[in-house]
């Protein structure tokens, strides 16, 4: 196949699909991938080691279509059966959809011709998405599917949805080309919130070049955090297209807390893993590292609402967590609310800290244009709704 417009071959697109027991999503979201309008793709099934009917489905669907591949295998955990996907791949592109998740039609002819223009934009007018110029990754906005198949099931934007183009960035048809080493430093707003791994496209290539692979973590784990870290720290140029087009069900606050109480420091594990990544990049820009701490502090204080703030588990692994962090990328930023820094201070023994009137201006005003982002993309409704889950 190839573009009609330059003549030159269509990039081969991967998408793997990790499956453990996702029977009652399964049907959605392969037929999300067979039903798309960007035809030259291979879907790689891996079948998880699943005690339910996904196998069948899957099977099913492969009768249907002879662009998937199903490797049926003993369970080994998401991370573990992502890299056997990636190490299948024959793609130019590789992507990731989690199987009770779905794409919206077209996401992956945008994402391709995105990569194309911004290959044309690098330096070459007649480049396509394979060249040298091409792109590391293609990232875009997803659809947060709250409260998932509950009568409240509500859609929201995500967090960094209408980010503006940094200053350096190349304009694009509905998006933006950031170039730099790393790119994330000039939008690190696409590594502060969920990993979100999945609403992007890699260029198999630059993932080879640099090694990247999950970490191998028993069960789902978490694993997709550290990766994000790998390929913003590693990625020289990214694409950012402004369009939600996949769909995320949000894991429900119930399902959360029982994922803490069963693991308890899974979401301490997990930033520690993305802190080792970093101190691999000693010269990233602050920004990135900052934005790696949000994470790190959200998280920390999500499993404080569940296991308590006095728990002696919490403390130590919060104390554990800030030791690695630098104190003035964490005093200084205007990202952390006045009671995080005050936390922070008193753990590491800065008893003395107390945060200014500007401080606390600056973080409300933050929070305000946070709220008002919510109430402009996702209305009132959406943005009560995303209030209730925070």
């Amino acid at each position: 196949m190839s573009n009609s417009r330059t003549n030159t071959p269509l990039p081969f697109v991967s998408i793997v699909v990790p499956v453990f027991n996702a029977g009652p999503y399964l049907d959605q979201a392969l037929s999300s991938l067979t039903g798309q309008t960007y035809g030259n793709l291979e879907i790689i099934c891996l079948n998880d080691g699943s005690t339910d009917d996904s196998l069948a489905i899957m099977e099913r669907h492969g009768a249907e279509d002879g662009r998937i591949r199903i490797i049926d295998k003993t369970n080994e955990g998401y991370g573990a059966t992502c890299n056997r996907g990636i190490d299948e791949a024959r793609g130019d592109w590789i992507g990731i959809l989690e199987p009770d998740d779905w794409l919206l039609p077209g996401t992956i002819e945008a994402m391709v011709s995105a990569a194309e223009e911004a290959a044309r934009a690098a330096g070459d007018p007649n480049a396509a998405a394979t060249a040298p110029a091409a792109p590391d990754l293609v990232k875009t906005p997803y659809w947060r599917v709250l409260l998932p198949d509950a009568p409240e099931q509500a859609l929201a934007h995500c967090y960094y949805k209408g980010t503006a183009a940094p200053a350096n960035a190349a304009a694009l048809a509905g998006g933006w080309l950031a170039q730099g080493s790393p790119a994330i430093a000039s939008c690190p707003s696409l590594m502060e919130y969920h990993p979100s791994i999945w609403s992007a496209l890699y260029r198999a290539d630059f993932l080879r070049e640099h090694g990247i692979r999950f970490l191998p973590i028993p069960g789902a784990g978490w694993a997709d955090n550290p990766f994000l870290v790998e390929t913003m720290a590693a990625a020289r140029s990214i694409v950012y297209l402004d369009t939600p087009f996949y769909c995320y069900r949000e894991e429900t606050p119930a399902h959360f807390e029982e994922t803490i109480r069963r693991q308890p420091t899974l979401v301490f594990d997990r930033w520690h893993d993305g802190a080792d990544v970093l101190e691999r990049h000693p010269d990233l820009d602050d920004r990135v590292v900052q934005a790696h701490y949000h994470r790190g502090f959200n998280n920390r204080d999500k499993a404080a609402a569940v296991l308590g703030d006095t728990s002696p588990l919490v403390q130590s692994e919060t104390a554990r967590m800030f030791g690695r962090m630098k104190a003035d990328l964490v005093l200084d930023d205007p990202a952390l609310s006045p009671a995080q820094k005050t936390l922070f201070a008193r753990t590491i023994g800065r008893p003395d800290y107390h945060p200014t009137l500007a401080d606390k201006l600056a973080f409300k005003g933050r929070a305000l244009r946070q709220r008002l982002h919510n109430v402009r993309t996702v209305g009132i409704q959406g943005a009560r709704a995303i209030a209730r889950l925070h």
